[in-house]
């Protein structure tokens, strides 16, 4: 009997996905961190393993690998500060940023690159615009990230407005769940053969 085990990571989910095959046939899919997935992503996962032996390729279209990600690395509270301050400094026409003692335990926690900063000092949010200072960052960090994250979704792929396998495939787990909800948006449903999707059609 011959036995094949895959630990698989991905870097939308903690933990790993065993998958072992049994004389080159599917025989089981372990998820050590079950509770981190959504029955969206739980659904595509059991869909498309494949049930014959797998190679690497068929795994990275699923956003599998069997390279642990690397732990991303904290930003020293110091870097965040005089990345804040240089951007201060250029959309303020030269002004310093003056920093207060309670900026480093506000800024500490926040996950920030320029991208978003620059996203923050260019805003005409209300929430943002002339308010400018680590404390504002701060209290309204999620909202910022929000408001980004909706910029972000105006450049999404577009999908095609009948299901096409091909596209499917060439998408990211997180990709293809967006491409069900537009098929869903226009009446359109899955059709199933043994649990696995094979089509979609109008209703």
């Amino acid at each position: 009997m011959k036995l094949d085990k895959f630990a698989l990571y991905s870097a939308k989910i903690k933990g790993q996905v065993i998958v072992t095959y049994q004389n080159e046939r599917l025989h089981s899919i372990i998820f050590d961190e079950r509770n981190q997935l959504t029955d969206l992503q739980y659904s595509k996962l059991k869909e498309n393993i494949p049930a014959n032996h797998a190679a690497e390729a068929a795994f990275a279209k699923l956003g599998l690998s069997s390279t642990r990600p690397e732990p991303k690395k904290q930003t020293p509270v110091s870097d965040k500060i005089a990345l804040f301050c240089r951007l201060y400094k250029q959309f303020k026409n030269g002004l310093a940023y003056k920093v207060s003692s309670a900026d480093a335990g506000k800024i500490k926690l926040l996950d920030l690159d320029e991208d978003l900063l620059l996203f923050y000092f260019k805003s005409s949010n209300f929430l943002f615009e002339h308010k400018h200072s680590i404390s504002n960052l701060a209290k309204y960090y999620n909202e910022l990230r929000a408001d980004q994250a909706g910029l972000n979704a105006a450049k999404k792929i577009k999908h095609p407005s009948t299901y096409s396998v091909a596209h499917e495939n060439s998408l990211t787990t997180d990709q293809v769940l967006e491409y069900w909800k537009h098929l869903r948006s226009l009446g359109l449903r899955p059709v199933k053969d043994r649990g696995k999707t094979v089509a979609w059609e109008k209703i």
